[in-house]
């Protein structure tokens, strides 16, 4: 008997410890993999993503019922109409006509005495408009009034906008309208010189963010279009065109993921209307226009200093990387530019050579070819950078992802019979980190005379050039005084020595 009882207090045990164990195996089980803690977290969040997008969608469907108008507000002089060109405005709800033959814009309005501005035109003295003049804004920056674009034809009616489900307004005038829903946002401009990727990420891509920042509209690239009144094919030179090409292809999608549409290309809204007829509209909602005022190279906009601080976060962010990355060691990089480009250094291996010699051994000394490189790979390379040497030109504009007190060293350009900077109006901008400029003398600036012919071969003659000022600015590349700068360089070492190594700022 008591045999027969051990016997089941041993079989108890048994399936006790049994039971412990499938339960301990159960619960192994179901713990989440923690190698993939960081992708299911990450799918996770496009969830999320998806969720808000259709939560957004079902919102801007929820009232196409009710009759929708067009607003605008503006930014800028209000009150003088011939001040177009430093006008900035954000339309909602505009329609565009791409398929009719004139390419016109509509604006509905829902107030048959509408009045535009309540102001003086300095021109004509009206005082109020009730029609958009042309130009009201400026699509692209001029130097001169001959350059003057008029950007749109933009007319008024008074009624809704004819949307397809909208019985009863459907077909008004004849036209019969939709929205372009895959965008929040669309940002109508025209680009100033795409092909010279300094204008292109400090002028055109800046001048969109600026204008989304001003009006509080989202920054997301998936939610934003660029609408262009001209596009790569304006550049018959197959470099010029290979370049913007580029350029649309590794930057544009850091401020828009979306497919840019050419204006006056009908074909480009063909896959969003799926039609041609001339009275088929497509709509946006949020459509801001006027930028070129907000461009660097319009102005000397010191204002601008922490936007565009923001700017180059933003486009560092997009490229997945740190933006606030600190250098952990002294590093100089030297951009390097062909003898076969404008403004290059002519005795460029001496330079290499001489700042070796003097500054390898406190730190180390790098050449880059930027131009090998792609958009990801040349920010990650000026990260790194404490001291950043550069020749005049788009090759310079990549300062802004210079890290927080570093130094950059700049090379003038000569003009005007002086020592002259090409992009100070930029570098007086950046406050994150101290530019160095290399001043020039005549006798450094050496003409070369193929490379003139070589870019201006259908506009001048070689020998007939009589506008020596353009000689000097465009093609007068530089014989470094090595001295002169050593005495920089050892400069911008002391800088970043006191204030990015022995400096506990945080960002």
């Amino acid at each position: 008997m008591k045999l027969n009882h051990i016997i089941f207090s041993f079989l108890l045990i048994v399936i006790f410890i049994y039971l412990v164990f499938l339960s301990f195996l159960s619960t192994k089980l179901k713990q989440p993999d923690h190698h993939n803690d960081d992708s299911e977290k990450q799918q996770q969040s496009i969830t999320d993503n998806l969720k808000s997008s259709e939560k957004k969608e079902k919102k801007k469907f929820k009232n196409l019922n009710l009759p929708i108008y067009s607003s605008h507000f503006c930014n800028g002089d209000n009150n003088d109409i011939s001040n177009f060109r430093y006008r900035i405005c954000h339309f909602k709800n505009i329609c565009y006509a791409p398929f009719h033959k004139k390419k016109i814009w509509f604006y509905f309005s829902n107030n048959n005495n509408f009045q535009l501005m309540n102001g003086i035109n300095s021109e004509t003295s009206e005082f109020i408009l009730n029609q958009f003049p042309n130009p009201f804004v400026l699509l692209k920056r001029a130097d001169d009034d001959k350059q003057v674009l008029t950007p749109w034809n933009l007319q008024i009616l008074n009624s809704p906008i004819p949307l397809k489900n909208d019985v009863e307004n459907n077909n008004i005038n004849g036209y019969s309208a939709e929205f372009d829903d895959s965008s929040e946002v669309v940002a109508l401009y025209d680009g100033y010189w795409m092909e010279n990727l300094g204008h292109f990420i400090n002028d055109d891509l800046y001048s969109v963010f600026a204008g989304l920042r001003l009006f509080n509209l989202t920054t997301n690239p998936k939610e934003i279009r660029l609408l262009l009144n001209s596009d790569c094919s304006m550049f018959y030179d197959i470099k010029e065109n290979d370049r913007c090409q580029r350029f649309f292809k590794d930057w544009k999608p850091l401020i828009s993921k979306l497919k840019e549409l050419n204006i006056n290309k009908y074909e480009d809204f063909i896959p969003l209307l799926n039609t041609r007829q001339p009275t088929k509209l497509i709509c946006f909602r949020n459509l801001i226009t006027g930028l070129t005022s907000l461009n660097f190279y319009n102005h000397n906009h010191i204002g601008h200093s922490n936007l565009f601080y923001e700017y180059r976060n933003h486009l560092i962010s997009q490229l997945g990387l740190n933006p606030y990355f600190k250098p952990k060691k002294q590093k100089i990089i030297i951009a390097y530019k062909s003898e076969k480009e404008r403004r290059h250094i002519v005795n460029f291996n001496e330079m290499i050579n001489f700042i070796k010699k003097e500054f390898g051994d406190l730190a180390e000394i790098q050449v880059e070819k930027f131009y090998d490189k792609s958009a990801k790979e040349q920010v990650n390379v000026l990260q790194q950078s404490t001291v950043f040497i550069t020749p005049p030109g788009a090759i310079s504009q990549g300062s802004i992802f210079l890290t927080k007190y570093t130094t950059a060293i700049y090379f003038d350009i000569y003009q005007e019979g002086k020592t002259n900077s090409l992009e100070g109006y930029f570098w007086t901008n950046l406050f994150w980190f101290k530019d160095f400029r290399y001043p020039v003398v005549k006798d450094e600036i050496k003409i070369d005379y193929n490379l003139i012919k070589e870019y201006n071969d259908n506009e001048w003659n070689v020998n007939k050039i009589k506008d020596k000022e353009v000689m000097y600015r465009n093609y007068g590349s530089i014989k470094v005084d090595l001295n002169k700068l050593s005495l920089l360089i050892q400069n911008a070492l002391h800088f970043t020595n006191q204030w990015l190594f022995n400096n506990n700022d945080e960002e």
